[in-house]
């Protein structure tokens, strides 16, 4: 059931109106007054049968009439079976017939209250002839021959319309930015410094390399025992097979170095054996002369074994 607008502040019902035989309501109709007070000739009986839904003084006041769930008796018109009606009070006469912020103020709350109540989102102008989506909000002249609701009234009517739409989708508020989010403190007991890259450790030094030890150069006193004799065999074993073989440097060294040891142990000994047998003569000589002969001989053939193996393999 359509209940009175909030803004009705005092109702005047004396049983006028008619049923609106299940016809819904979803529109407005606007009338003027054509006077300063006309709320005691709307509120009762007068020839014409002038009997809206609502009456808005200059004031802004809102007095109910007919009540809403009947059809008001305003526009002469079928129309008034969807839709309320309004009868306001001009604030002066004549002219274009002008009507006071209050009356509009209150006319705007009125379309807004039965828009709710209804369900509708939206207002619009009136389409004579059409069913429209949105609640109609429609005018006296639009259905009948007449002047009213007067230029005023007209001249203004988009804006209340849009008035209407404003209270009925408010701007939604722009939200609050969100404040950004505080950093987590930083437990430094937690934060371990950095280790040190290790420095590279520079490229070991060669080793420097020890000569050879220089053997000693044989002199009178020297032993006939050498270590280096030992091997002598295998020494000459090694030299003569030399053709058959490149052999290796390190044995090419040690070959050259034991067989010149020998030429000079061996050359020492032969030129004491010859000088002894001078001096001592006899058999004892004769056989010592011939010992050294034979290794003065042997003597020159490991000097020339060992000059050939140089020239020909040493580098």
């Amino acid at each position: 059931m359509t209940k009175w607008a909030k803004v009705t502040s005092d109702v005047i019902d004396n049983g006028f109106g008619e049923s609106r035989y299940g016809n819904e309501i979803c529109g407005i109709i606007i009338h003027h007054a054509a006077s300063t007070n006309a709320l005691a000739y709307v509120a009762g009986w007068n020839a014409r049968s002038s009997h809206p839904s609502y009456h808005i003084a200059s004031s802004g006041a809102v007095t109910g009439i007919v009540n809403v769930n009947k059809r008001p008796f305003s526009t002469a018109h079928a129309v008034d079976q969807q839709a309320i009606t309004v009868e306001i009070d001009n604030s002066s006469m004549g002219g274009n017939w002008p009507v006071s912020d209050s009356a509009l103020d209150s006319l705007v709350a009125i379309i807004v209250d039965h828009c709710k109540q209804r369900g509708y989102k939206n207002a619009a102008r009136s389409t004579r002839g059409h069913v429209q989506k949105e609640f109609f909000v429609g005018w006296h002249s639009q259905y009948t021959a007449t002047a009213c609701p007067g230029p005023f009234i007209m001249a203004n009517l988009d804006d209340i319309i849009s008035a209407v739409n404003k209270e009925l989708n408010p701007p939604k508020p722009k939200p609050k930015p969100k404040p950004e989010p505080k950093p987590e403190p930083v437990n430094t007991d937690d934060v371990l410094p950095p280790k040190p890259e290790p420095e590279p450790k520079p490229d070991p030094e060669p080793e420097p390399t020890q000569p050879e030890p220089a053997e000693p150069e044989p002199t009178e006193d020297t032993p006939m025992t050498n270590p280096n004799l030992d091997n002598l065999g295998d020494t000459l074993d090694t030299v003569a097979d030399e053709s058959k073989k490149y052999l290796p440097a390190k044995t090419r060294k040690k070959i050259y170095k034991t067989v010149t040891i020998v030429n000079s142990i061996l050359a020492s000994v032969g030129a004491v054996g010859l000088s002894t047998s001078a001096l001592i003569g006899g058999e004892i000589g004769a056989t010592f002369a011939a010992v050294s002969a034979t290794i003065l001989v042997i003597s020159t053939a490991i000097g020339g074994a060992s000059a050939r193996l140089a020239s020909k393999n040493m580098t």
